[in-house]
């Protein structure tokens, strides 16, 4: 919930004290996928788990339910903006998000052939999953998101969890809303 909702729809709130639908839509597409990058982690951690006592869902259920969660998380989020847009809560710019599919089709099957420890650098791609598919999603970055996709696929190799958190509330100081901000109060 925190990763998407309420990032997002917190985030918007602060700046236009709204939160149209749309935004609820975007938030949770983001949280998907950012549940997606707790599914490797756990999947990777469940033999420890169990010793540790802790009882994820990987430990719960089993690799192969993970697998299929993780699956249904990164599938689900592009199939939310196609929610989205049939609904015509969005324009058709939000499709542009789908170019991030081929990056989420390789961390799947990677995340099907993969256990233990090699699943270490799949955190990092789930993440670079999570930031294409958002820089794509803003729609005033769009081409800047077509760009970083591109470089971070072809060239900068994957980024790590942390660096995804620090960057992406710093992108979100390009992005202007779409709608004026409403005037500030006036002080008494």
């Amino acid at each position: 919930l925190f990763f998407g909702l309420a990032a997002v729809v917190g985030t918007y709130w602060v700046q236009l004290q709204a939160a149209p639908a749309h935004v609820w839509g975007a938030g949770a597409c983001i949280g998907l996928l950012a549940t997606a990058i707790l599914v490797v982690n756990n999947l990777r951690d469940r033999h420890t788990d169990v010793q540790a006592s802790k009882r994820t869902l990987a430990v719960r259920l089993g690799p192969t339910a993970a697998r299929w969660e993780f699956t249904l998380l990164q599938l689900g989020a592009f199939f939310g903006v196609g929610a989205l847009v049939a609904t015509e809560q969005v324009g058709p710019g939000w499709m542009l998000s789908w170019l991030a599919i081929p990056l989420a089709l390789i961390e799947i099957r990677a995340i099907w052939t993969t256990d233990g420890p090699a699943l270490n650098p799949h955190l990092g791609r789930a993440a670079r999953v999570e930031l294409v598919f958002g820089l794509l999603l803003v729609r005033r970055l769009r081409v800047l998101g077509v760009l970083v996709a591109f470089a971070l696929h072809f060239g900068l190799g994957w980024i790590g969890f942390r660096q995804f958190l620090i960057m992406f509330p710093l992108l979100l100081l390009f992005v202007r809303p779409t709608t004026p901000l409403p005037p500030l109060p006036q002080a008494l």
